[in-house]
């Protein structure tokens, strides 16, 4: 018989009532066998017609196949939140003081005034359709099932009653404002518990009365980890607040909060500006989901087609294996959300055509399916990722490849068509205003850095010196800008439009 060491090795270094609430400790072969769910596996789906079977493609988005590159993900969500709760063992004295300075400040100075733990961040980034959401989601069922665990009295612990949040999920918000993030996550409390917090405080708009309400209120929750999905270039990267979102993230982490960020990967540039918060993300994972780069690709060929196959409402299939994998590939672009509708696609067509009691899929249903209205579109997505689309018009939110060829571009500008005086008039404008909007940017946050407190600037890592250089570095990019606008006959440089 397991002894409870087994099940929960942290408990080797003394009782702690959050690890006890928690399931046992998942290693990474539990992990690898627990993680994969196979909606049809046991559904006696053959004695249906195949018509009748077309309702069960629904349950597509419920498969999920395990590979080798969603186990670490799913192995590093159960560490960020066990770690914080090992830190935050609430049987502990020190801890219990910790909490109860931070149910009493009256703000945030006096917050970032309590002793500081060192929790985890990592970050989780990939493209559309690499299935970041679906791993993570997948994770806390496996680790954490019960959000919310209610513990009952406990005079060890100093508390008549304390309902815990394990997790909290929230989207970044589309426009990129942090009072809307602090705002989702008064709402994602709420919505586990049944309070309102978020009611209450509605029409609150200064930052730091929310900022300190949001701190105490994930304290008091106990929140192991609070993870923040939908990051996306346009509202973390490009936001005038990215380094304000960076700091509040460190200060939930002083907390002993865990941070999970979910995105693209052309929204955590600026998280990596700072040494100390590629510190403290690195110590939870900084995860980067590729799509496969060949049809061969081990973790594509091996583990993720062929359990992908299994959701399967088909007798037969009259395809030949090599040409099924190099058609599949070459149309989904090794991008495991596109393989999924396509093989769905391909399944409708075979139902849909069946004659008798007996479905069979070949390549003309895989073709078929290239052509359906739920596939025709997501088919650009590959496309771009393979370089095959040069001709339409770019998805902005897909990373360019590493070994992207740049002919045809400027300083990282499409170049348009070359003909017409007024193509190479409109050329030198995009230039103009794509400078000027990079400047904007660099300026706007040279500005926010300066406005930060000695104490910010330290838990960033930063020193007076680097300001300096930043600033000597703003004097030389707008004379190499305000020479550029006079070599370009006259036309107004892109620092005569800075606010």
């Amino acid at each position: 018989m397991a002894s409870e060491f087994d099940l929960r090795p942290e408990l080797m270094l003394g009782p702690n009532p959050f690890i006890e609430a928690l399931p046992p400790y998942l290693t990474a072969q539990d992990m690898a066998r627990q993680f994969g769910r196979y909606p049809l596996a046991n559904t006696p789906w053959q004695q249906l017609a195949p018509a009748m079977r077309e309702p069960l493609l629904e349950f597509a988005s419920e498969h999920i196949a395990p590979t080798a590159i969603a186990l670490p993900v799913a192995l590093s969500i159960q560490a960020l939140i066990r770690r914080s709760m090992c830190q935050r063992n609430p049987i502990k004295a020190s801890e219990q003081r910790r909490c109860n300075m931070i149910g009493v400040a009256p703000g945030m100075a006096r917050i970032r005034e309590t002793p500081r733990l060192d929790a985890a961040g990592g970050t989780l980034e990939g493209m559309t359709g690499m299935g970041k959401t679906t791993i993570a989601h997948r994770a806390l069922q496996l680790v954490a099932p019960d959000q919310v665990i209610d513990h009952g009295t406990s005079h060890a612990c100093g508390w008549e009653r304390l309902v815990q949040v394990v997790w909290l999920y929230v989207d970044h918000p589309s426009n990129g404002t942090r009072g809307a993030l602090l705002k989702r996550i008064l709402s994602a409390l709420d919505e586990a518990l049944g309070t309102d917090y978020s009611g209450q405080y509605m029409r609150v708009t200064n930052i730091d009365a929310l900022l300190t309400l949001v701190c105490k209120a994930l304290t008091l929750h106990r929140v192991a980890l609070l993870i923040i999905d939908e990051k996306q270039e346009r509202n973390f990267q490009d936001s005038p607040w990215s380094l304000e979102f960076v700091l509040f993230y460190l200060s939930l982490m002083n907390l002993g909060i865990a941070i999970l960020l979910i995105g693209n990967p052309m929204a955590f540039a600026h998280l990596r500006a700072f040494s100390q918060v590629v510190r403290r993300f690195s110590t939870g994972g900084m995860h980067r989901l590729n799509p496969a780069a060949s049809a061969g690709e081990p973790w594509w060929a091996e583990d993720f087609v062929p359990r992908m196959h299994k959701f399967n409402l088909v007798e037969d299939n009259a395809s030949a294996p090599a040409e099924r994998a190099q058609f599949e590939f070459e149309h989904t672009a090794g991008i495991p959300g596109l393989l999924q509708l396509l093989h769905t696609e391909a399944q409708r067509s075979a139902l849909r055509r069946a004659v008798g009691e007996r479905a069979a899929l070949d390549m003309e249903d895989l073709r078929a399916a290239l052509a359906s209205p739920l596939f025709s579109q997501a088919a650009g997505i590959a496309a771009q990722v393979l370089n095959k689309n040069s001709g339409q018009q770019a998805m902005t939110d897909i990373p360019a490849h590493e070994d992207e060829a740049t002919v045809g571009s400027l300083d990282g500008f499409k170049v348009p068509d070359l003909m017409t005086v007024d193509a190479i008039k409109r050329m030198v404008t995009n230039f103009q205003s794509g400078r000027t909007k990079e400047l904007r940017k660099f300026k706007d946050r040279l500005d926010n850095l300066c406005n930060l407190s000695s104490e910010e600037l330290q838990v960033l890592g930063m020193s007076n010196d680097l300001l300096t250089e930043a600033r000597a570095a703003q004097a030389q990019l707008e004379q190499a800008a305000s020479r550029q606008g006079k070599k370009a006959g006259g036309m107004p440089a892109a620092t005569d439009t800075l606010p």
